[in-house]
Order: C-alpha cells, then structure tokens, then sequence
C-alpha cells in the first residue's frame, strides 16, 4: 500500500470512529437523527424533532437524560465519550413527544346584574253579586262532655309554719328645726377611759410555761396589765418587747446553761416566726402572773383582766 493512501486513512479514522461507536452503542428510533462530534464527546440533533438522549455508563453512575431540540448540540464528560472499545457508555435515543401548553385566555370580568323591582300585581277586582238569603238548615246539637274537676293537691307535709303579722309601724312625730337645734349632741369618750379590757387587750397573750401562767406581749410599747385572780386584784407593767436584750439574755444563758433562767419571774426571749424561718425570730416580753411557789396555775382562775399602753 502507497503511503499517501495510509496517510488518508490515518487522516479520517477519528473521524470515522466516534461513528462507528456511537452507532454500536446507540438503541432507539431516533438513533439516525444524531451525530456524534469527532472526539466522540459531544452530540447534535440534525433531524427535524426533538430527540430524548438518555446515557448510561459505568465511569458515571447514574444515567443522564436530555432534551435534544432539533439543532441543538449536548456536550458531556470525559467518562461519558464514545469509545471504540468496549467499556463505552451506551446510549438510548428516541423522538420527545411535547404536549402544547394551553393558551391562557384572558378572564373577563362579568358585570352585576341590576336586581330587577318587582311590582306587585294587582289584585283583580271581583263585582260583588247580591246572593239571596237562605234559611239555615237545622243542625242536631250533639251533648257537651265536661271533663271532670282534678282534685286539689293534698297539703305539703310537714305543714309550713304560719307567718307572723308584721309590726305595726308607729308614727313618728315631725321634729321641728328649732327643737332639733337645742338637742345637744353626745359627748365622745376618750380612748383611756374606755371601759372594758383596754386598747392594748388585744396585745396579751396567757401561756403556760413550767406549770405558771405567764403573761406575754410582743408590742415594742409597754403595757399596764391589771387582772382579777381569786377576788384579788394583781397589777404588772409589761415592758415592750426587745430584740436586743433577748439576744443578751440568751447569750447569758448559752454560757451559765438554760437552768439559770428558770429563776426569772420576767423575762425576754424570741420565738420562732413560721413565715420567716431565716429570721431570728418574734422579740415577746413574758411575766409570771404570781410567784415561783404561788403562782397561776390556770387561765379559768383569771376572772377579769385589762391592758393599756402606759403613758
């Protein structure tokens, strides 16, 4: 062989092989409509309708599909190339059907119908016609059954008790302004001369502590305390209440031991407070109502007492 005719076929073999491989490889009725680029890498519709490429290959994973419109030219990868051997990808080909999108039509709007007036009809009017007179024929009148009377409900049991009249109201005289201005009004009683328990009743407390009645109080003010024991009269001053000497006291206490405060006819202290549990507690002054051997024993044996704040 010539070497110019080996140099021709050298010449159109690339352009021969893409071909030939995409022709081996291609399945489909629209195979015909594509031609492959000479690098085998690239395809062009030169028929007349669209065409749908799908293109499958081992190097690419999974398959990819397109759209060919009639000229138009896809261009893919490298592991998508046709090859003249055999581990080329493969390709379907087959003619797209387009459904046509509808035409939108313009909405037109529709004009409100005007209610339509509705006239009544006139009623026709009938000539009246003078009929004769005609006797009633006699009618039998069947007899009236009247139903019978209900009993009357028997009285509620137990009877309801009867009202009582209402008091007559009595008359009262008209006052006249000039008598009504003579009258003196009445004269206010000072809060110290209140009789009764005192303005301070209500700061005394009775407990019971070590078989003693003692009398308590947690006012800051001091109290004049006065009660009927026995047909006797006792009398004791309540100091107000004080944190500070409550604190000493039990400071004292805490280092002589608890039995030296049993002495104590009156004293200081603190209880617990149960809405504040953090807190020190309630500052209260205590005093026993008698002494250590004869004291109070009982708060029935109290037959009276008052309380006021001392001036």
């Amino acid at each position: 062989m010539r070497a110019s005719t080996v140099a021709a076929l050298l010449f159109l073999l690339p352009a021969v092989l893409p071909e030939a491989a995409l022709a081996a490889a291609c399945s489909g009725e629209a195979c015909g409509a594509l031609t492959s680029s000479a690098d085998g890498c690239s395809w062009t519709n030169t028929g007349t309708k669209p065409v749908r490429l799908a293109m499958s290959s081992a190097a690419a994973g999974s398959p990819v599909v397109m759209i060919l419109a009639p000229g138009e030219m896809f261009k893919a990868a490298a592991a998508q190339c046709a090859k003249p051997s055999g581990d080329s990808a493969t390709y379907q080909a087959s003619f797209a059907v387009l459904r046509a999108m509808p035409e939108e039509k313009p909405v037109v709007p529709v004009p409100k119908a005007k209610p339509v007036a509705v006239v009544a009809a006139a009623a026709p009017t009938v000539a009246a016609v003078a009929t004769p007179a005609v006797a009633p024929a006699p009618v039998a009148v069947a007899a009236i059954v009247v139903p019978r009377a209900k009993p009357a409900p028997p009285p509620a049991y137990p009877p309801l008790p009867r009202l009582k009249p209402a008091a007559p109201v009595e008359a009262v005289a008209a006052v006249a302004p000039e008598a009504a201005a003579l009258v003196e009004p009445a004269a206010v009683v000072a809060t110290d001369e209140v009789p009764g328990c005192g303005e301070a009743c209500g700061e005394i407390l009775f407990k019971v502590v070590d078989a003693c009645v003692w009398v308590q109080s947690q006012n800051p003010r001091p109290i004049a305390f006065e009660a009927s024991v026995g047909g006797k009269a006792v009398k004791l001053m309540l100091e107000g209440a004080n944190g500070a000497k409550a604190d000493m006291r039990a400071a004292v206490l805490a280092k002589a031991g608890a039995e030296a405060g049993k002495a104590d006819a009156a004293y200081h202290t603190r209880l617990h407070d149960p809405f504040q549990s953090a807190g020190p507690g309630i500052a209260v002054y205590r005093v026993r109502l008698g002494s250590a051997e004869a004291c109070v024993k009982g708060r029935e044996e109290i037959t009276t007492f008052a309380a006021r704040f001392a001036k």
